[in-house]
């Protein structure tokens, strides 16, 4: 992605984009735990990395082929190329990816400061930034 610059303005509009997340559905390849990550990076600096992978999944199966064709090991790899500035989770900061095991496996999710929000099949979850094991500086 390399570096860019927030938009003017970026914590209201994050934050509204956290709100309207509470109230839409999960749905792999329009919304899921990816997507929504790049939703908020794409409101708050105007890139969206998920460009080339929206609406070409619809099922986890699908979502872990969609990683195997492209190249990638893993959910994390590919994330290295969407979000290109790793950090630890002692430097994640809101408006930071990072990703933590959600159950089912790696999820992504956008850093509120204490806690890293990411959508379920249960509705949107909100897990301490302790519990990531991987970032990204955004």
């Amino acid at each position: 992605m390399g570096a860019v610059l927030r938009v003017q303005n970026w914590p209201s509009i994050l934050f509204a984009k956290i709100e309207d997340a509470k109230k839409t559905p999960f749905q792999w390849g329009v919304f899921d735990c990816a997507l929504f990550t790049a939703d908020c990076v794409f409101a708050i600096t105007g890139n969206d990395p998920a460009r080339n992978y929206r609406n070409r999944y619809k099922t986890q199966r699908g979502a872990m082929g969609i990683i195997k064709r492209e190249g990638f090991d893993s959910l994390a790899e590919m994330m290295d190329t969407w979000y290109d500035t790793p950090v630890t989770k002692h430097f994640l900061r809101r408006g930071d990816v990072g990703m933590f095991d959600g159950g089912n496996g790696p999820t992504v999710g956008i850093c509120t400061g204490a806690h890293v929000v990411a959508p379920s099949e249960n509705g949107l979850v909100s897990v301490p930034v302790s519990l990531c094991f991987k970032g990204w500086s955004i």
